[in-house]
């Protein structure tokens, strides 16, 4: 994990995330985690590149971490992470598959993958998470709907 930490640390990222749904399940993506022993759950993203629209962005990673196309929609609300040496600013947006399989995909910025799972969760499976082991919107929210009225910085 040092190798990860060195590539994504002691600097502020911008990050992207879609938020895309099937009947009440949201997909999500369990990652080694970097800061502590275990997983890490969150909604499918990554950085943005340089020259690359936050759009372009989100439906590059998310071609890449599920093999879905998908149509990016509308920023829902912004979150700040900083659990140092992390810290990124990210933004979440809706998404609408174009693509129906979705399979587990790879991080091609890294030799050491840290992705070990893709999953439709329900909202009861998302709250049974212990709370280090998912991004903190989803320890905020308890449904969809509540998801998505989040607005502004959360």
């Amino acid at each position: 994990m040092n190798e990860t930490l060195d590539f994504y640390g002691q600097r502020v990222r911008v990050r992207v995330f879609g938020l895309c749904r099937q009947d009440d399940r949201l997909l999500l993506v369990r990652h080694q985690a970097l800061l502590h022993e275990g997983s890490f759950w969150e909604a499918p993203g990554g950085g943005v590149e340089f020259g690359e629209s936050l759009t372009e962005t989100v439906a590059r990673e998310f071609l890449e971490e599920t093999g879905l196309v998908v149509r990016v929609g509308e920023l829902r609300f912004v979150s700040e992470f900083r659990q140092l040496p992390l810290h990124a600013v990210e933004l979440f947006f809706e998404v609408f598959p174009e693509t129906t399989s979705a399979l587990l995909g790879h991080d091609p910025e890294l030799k050491i993958q840290t992705m070990q799972e893709l999953a439709w969760l329900t909202w009861e499976q998302i709250a049974a998470i212990p709370a280090h082991e998912k991004h903190a919107v989803l320890g905020r929210v308890g449904s969809w709907a509540e998801l998505m009225a989040l607005r502004g910085v959360v």
